[in-house]
């Protein structure tokens, strides 16, 4: 069974029985690849369905007015999140409205209204909502009030860096360093 894509909310069919991860997942590094192993394998023991919401532009863009030079494209990170076995890809297209959202209303309004939610997994560092306000102590009390799974996935080292989308960047960007950019990602960087 493929992937379904939904490029809008508009497209997004609810399922109460979803079980989700958010993130711009730029690179699906290896960090991400264990995030998203994790969200599979989960979603296969509550017998639900596995989805990964991003956005685009990066968030960083809309907040701050920074240009991130993402490693990769909305449309590569679905491939990836294809092969890996997740069930639906949402993108979120991310805009100041978004961007002013307090996190209890983010995930009401659209992870439990608008997607479905059963489970949530997320990354060490996870913080959503205005500001990036949203951090785990928050989720965690969303998910007892509101009834969802929460599982939280430790962060993925490769000698002494936690990988991140950011370090990977900055060291395409200093140093042009693709072999460790390749090492963190867990596959090969490559331009589109």
């Amino acid at each position: 069974m493929s992937m379904e894509r939904c490029w809008s909310l508009d497209e997004v069919t609810r399922d109460p029985a979803a079980v989700v991860t958010v993130g711009t997942f730029d690179g699906v590094h290896r960090g991400h690849q264990e995030v998203l192993a994790y969200l599979v394998e989960r979603t296969r023991q509550i017998g639900g369905r596995s989805v990964v919401v991003t956005f685009d532009p990066h968030p960083r863009t809309v907040v701050h007015g920074e240009r991130v030079h993402l490693l990769t494209t909305p449309g590569e990170r679905a491939e990836v999140c294809s092969l890996l076995g997740v069930d639906r890809f949402v993108v979120l297209p991310f805009d100041r409205t978004l961007a002013a959202m307090a996190p209890g209303d983010f995930v009401r309004d659209l992870l439990i209204g608008r997607i479905g939610l059963a489970a949530m997994v997320v990354g060490h560092d996870h913080a959503f909502g205005q500001g990036r306000s949203g951090r785990h102590e928050q989720l965690g009390h969303l998910a007892s009030e509101l009834g969802f799974l929460l599982d939280t996935v430790p962060p993925t080292r490769i000698r002494d860096d936690v990988v991140s989308s950011s370090v990977i960047r900055q060291g395409l960007l200093r140093d042009g360093d693709v072999r460790r950019a390749g090492e963190l990602l867990g596959h090969r960087y490559r331009l589109s």
